[in-house]
């Protein structure tokens, strides 16, 4: 009797052993850009964009894929068309930005409002969750080019300092949050269509400068993530790596230039889903990057 118990143990034990199942990026079903993705759960949530052959609902359908599986699935769609715009996690829920905001309910699968529209910019902004707040930069219309922190748990959207040099109609900024703090990276003037160099901290209500970029950096033909304690950018400019103790130095490029593609951390990768090839006909449609090893593999779709 003793060794049967014996041998369940084991046995209890060795399941309780087995790891999750890994997520493992796969194309999205349909050609997209414009849009955004999270890593959530385990696994990626994408949601938005602009996707001709996806249907007229293209840029409020939301696609979920799980941990282990081999291919996306359907979920509800966002209440509000979005292109172009912002997202956030925050405890583990994604937060969808652009006119209004709103967050996924992983358990009811919907989306519900947060924030209501006609508070923020449309489009071609920058966002980053800090704390329990979502920060939002830049983009259009004009009117709403600012800089506004919106409080999750509220739904209150107020104003807030903008970093030196900040202008309206100013768009495409990197912004990430590293290790606590925000950061602001980069952007296009609204006037010159200038890429620029400057590196923000917030620094509670203020700002302090930071290590400029080496060269002038926007996220129209790139993105960034943050993979452990480092923030890589990628774009036209190649790649570029920062962390804290160092600073900046380059790193690989992509090798493709693509347009509005969606970037996101995932364990300790970089995933670039979808996005519009810029030149010459697509090669891939999602594109991964090892920090560990510098390199980039594609898949195509």
């Amino acid at each position: 009797m003793r060794t049967w118990r014996v041998i369940l143990l084991l046995t209890w034990l060795a399941a309780c052993a087995v790891p999750p199942p890994v997520m493992t990026p796969v194309p999205l079903p349909h050609a997209r850009h414009g849009h955004r993705v999270e890593p959530v759960r385990g696994g990626l949530l994408a949601f938005g964009g602009s996707a001709p052959r996806a249907g007229a609902d293209a840029s409020r359908q939301s696609w979920w894929l799980a941990p282990g599986a081999a291919a996306w699935r359907r979920v509800s769609d966002m209440a509000t068309p979005r292109n172009f715009f912002g997202s956030a996690v925050i405890d583990g829920v994604v937060y969808a930005i652009g006119n209004g905001v709103e967050r996924y309910d992983f358990d009811a699968d919907r989306w519900c409002p947060v924030a209501p529209a006609g508070q923020l910019p449309r489009s071609h902004f920058a966002a980053a969750a800090i704390g329990r707040e979502l920060f939002v930069l830049g983009g259009f219309p004009l009117e709403r080019s600012t800089a506004s922190l919106v409080d999750v748990d509220s739904g209150a959207v107020r104003a807030t300092s903008a970093p030196p040099g900040f202008c309206a109609g100013d768009h495409f900024h990197c912004v990430a949050t590293l290790a606590g703090e925000l950061h602001v990276i980069g952007g296009l003037d609204g006037e010159t269509f200038t890429p620029r160099c400057q590196h923000w901290i917030r620094d509670g209500a203020s700002w302090r400068a930071a290590e400029p970029v080496p060269v002038g950096v926007w996220t129209k033909f790139g993105g960034s993530a943050v993979v452990g304690d480092e923030l890589l950018l990628f774009g036209e400019f190649g790649g570029l790596c920062y962390d804290r103790a160092s600073g900046w130095r380059p790193c690989a490029g992509r090798g493709e230039l693509v347009a509005m593609a969606a970037y996101a951390g995932v364990g300790a990768e970089v995933c670039a889903i979808g996005g519009l090839p810029v030149e010459g006909p697509r090669r891939s449609m999602l594109g991964v990057y090892t920090p560990a090893t510098d390199r980039w593999r594609s898949r195509d779709g």
